[in-house]
């Protein structure tokens, strides 16, 4: 497909970019790159292809599905699941070198019967919960845990980890929960047995200043395509992956004192030149923007009226404009008028919402 609007341009070497300001700040760490929830929005097989030529070391998906996805599509890098699988799900992880976590002692059990099943032994990761209260065992069911997987012969406990509930605004609330994984690694060795590596730091975590563990494997999520999960700006040289482009389809001109778009959440209060895009909800921009949010056309920016709809939104425009031009809506602020945490900000929630938002008709388009 050419031509194909809306779309995304996804730039691979702003990619490069934040993985190496990453990789600055924790040289000897391996990195495991989050690719859930397609790759935060941006794509997970360019993502994932992209990081396999660059020497990233481990793929992580929330899903099965995600993982699937990504072997048959050709990717051969390691991948763990973040989440917990059972059933049947189990077997067909284990039949495409899909790594599984686990954190209750029966699902486990599941995961050691199916890699008997075919007489494999299987990497497995086990995660702990020391304060998000999702996902993970308790330090009191490690021992079982440990117990367990030393004396399995199809079981290789490949890494130990958890998850930072507050990395971004409470360095007390993180350094308890990094006290609280060391005791727990500490239980685990206490049973002889000793992972191959530790994760514990999210972006957050990455970029804010904790204690380094050269054995400890770093998660960049949403800095790696860009953004930092801190209130302030991006102040170290974080550049966007994601850029969203449409077209304009429409220019006409309309009379004062019309209304515009659904519910006439917009009047004109004089004779207006619109231009109607290619882009709406049904894509990812959020209906709260209405009225609120501008894009930029020809390097300049315009004001977008009345209510977002499901497919298409109107601008305020001028005669400079035409049918064809390209409207940059929000990504790499050398193009864009906003990137995703300034609109994020607009209508109070997080970049994550922004990225992972963009649907998947919209065209994602690799360049350099």
């Amino acid at each position: 497909m050419t031509n194909t609007y809306p779309r995304l341009d996804i730039d691979l070497k702003a990619f490069r970019n934040n993985i190496a300001i990453i990789k600055n700040k924790y040289p000897n760490n391996r990195i495991i790159l989050p690719v859930k929830a397609n790759a935060y929005g941006h794509g997970d097989v360019v993502i994932a292809k992209e990081a396999e030529k660059i020497g990233i070391e481990y793929l992580a998906a929330a899903r099965l599905c995600e993982g699937l996805k990504l072997r048959s599509n050709g990717v051969r890098l390691p991948i763990m699941l973040l989440g917990i699988e059972s059933g049947e799900n189990i077997k067909t992880a284990l039949l495409n070198d899909i790594e599984l976590s686990a954190s209750d002692p029966d699902n486990l059990k599941s995961i050691e019967l199916a890699a008997r099943s075919f007489s494999k032994k299987v990497n497995i990761h086990i995660k702990l919960d020391t304060g998000m209260r999702r996902l993970g065992c308790l330090e009191e069911n490690l021992s079982e845990i440990a117990l367990f997987i030393r004396n399995s012969d199809h079981l290789n406990l490949k890494s130990f980890y958890t998850h930072l509930a507050r990395s971004d605004d409470s360095v007390e609330f993180t350094n308890e929960q990094i006290k609280s994984f060391k005791n727990g690694l500490a239980l685990l060795k206490s049973a002889n047995l000793t992972p191959e590596f530790c994760h514990i730091y999210n972006s957050g975590g990455i970029l804010g200043d904790f204690e380094k563990c050269d054995n400890w494997a770093i998660r960049p999520g949403i800095s790696a395509y860009g953004y930092s999960p801190f209130d302030d700006e991006d102040s170290l040289g974080l550049i966007p992956v994601m850029t969203f482009i449409t077209q304009i389809i429409e220019i006409k001109k309309i009379p004062a004192n019309t209304g515009v778009s659904y519910n006439h959440a917009y009047t004109t209060s004089k004779d207006t030149l619109i231009a109607t895009i290619a882009a709406g909800y049904g894509d990812g921009i959020p209906r709260k923007l209405s009225n609120n949010l501008i894009v930029n056309i020809n390097n300049k920016p315009y004001k977008q009226i009345g209510t977002i709809s499901m497919d298409l939104m109107v601008i305020e425009v001028d005669e400079s404009v035409k049918i064809g031009d390209e409207v940059v809506i929000f990504g790499n602020k050398s193009v864009a008028p906003n990137d995703a945490k300034s609109l994020a900000k607009q209508i109070g929630t997080i970049s994550y919402e922004i990225t992972t938002g963009v649907s998947a008709r919209v065209f994602r388009r690799a360049v350099e």
